[in-house]
């Protein structure tokens, strides 16, 4: 059942200004692949290398994203942009206006930590996002990894698991410099790295933070700011959603395509590659 993760949907309130910001501030460039949304929407596509987002913007806007969201809440969800060159990323990000997260610019987390550069910051909507330099120097652009909160790691892994993704890295981040990329503070979090293998990017990464402990909410409405979506590609996606039926998940299903939330209400829509 090999799968990939072929997209991330994001709801915004105004696409040309969406499309503004991730052009100017981070390269993403207009691509002309069909669009996921369902009508009546205006949706625009844009990809940075071989990885891809779609912004819908609804006839019936939904809410804005709580007030006070952090990285602990269980409806957050970004996606790690890989830079080069962080200074030069996030110059670049500062001409173009955004909302920070992480605190006093770009941090270096030690190697148990993983090694990496990164800054969190919001789009114009309020979606977080991070700018990522790698230690081993990779310098492909492009979307590394997607990351979502969730309140029981175990049970998160057995639930994709049934997507083929397998824990490639775990580990539990602490430390000053853990707490200024979230903005928080005496910060402990698990961080597990799932991948397909053979997948190409992006991969799928877990949060589970055992301090300080995230709200959580009923899942959000489809038009919320906040109902960012994997489409996740699944060869054999009928019989997978059918599955996921059974076992209690409420999916709703098209000719080509399904909706389903994980356990902790994170929204996926399953397609064929």
């Amino acid at each position: 059942m090999t799968s990939h993760i072929a997209r991330i949907v994001m709801n915004v309130a105004d696409i040309a200004r969406s499309q503004k910001f991730f052009s100017e501030a981070l390269g993403f460039r207009k691509s002309r692949v069909p669009s996921f949304a369902p009508a009546p929407t205006r949706s625009a596509v844009m990809a940075l290398g071989d990885q891809a987002i779609e912004f819908v913007e609804h006839d019936e806007p939904g809410a804005p994203y709580p007030p006070g969201s952090t990285a602990s809440d269980l409806w957050f969800q970004h996606f790690a942009i890989r830079t080069a060159d962080m200074a030069h990323a996030y110059e670049r990000l500062k001409q173009c206006g955004f909302g920070p997260i992480s605190q006093k610019g770009p941090q270096a987390l030690p190697p148990e930590a993983g090694g990496v550069v990164a800054f969190k910051f919001r789009d114009p909507d309020g979606h977080p996002l991070e700018l990522l330099q790698l230690p081993h120097g990779v310098h492909t652009a492009g979307i590394d990894h997607t990351a979502i909160s969730v309140a029981d790691a175990d049970r998160s892994i057995a639930f994709y698991r049934l997507f083929d993704f397998e824990v490639t890295t775990r580990r539990t981040n602490t430390g000053e410099a853990q707490d200024r990329l979230d903005g928080l503070e005496n910060v402990s979090v698990d961080v597990i790295a799932l991948s397909v293998p053979g997948a190409p990017p992006p991969h799928l990464e877990l949060l589970c933070y055992h301090h300080p402990r995230g709200r959580h909410t009923s899942a959000p409405g489809r038009h919320d700011i906040a109902d960012t979506k994997l489409v996740i590609a699944v060869r054999t996606w009928p019989k997978l959603s059918a599955a996921f039926e059974a076992a209690g998940y409420a999916v709703l299903r098209d000719s080509h395509s399904a909706f389903l939330r994980d356990p902790d209400g994170h929204g996926i829509i399953l397609t064929a590659p």
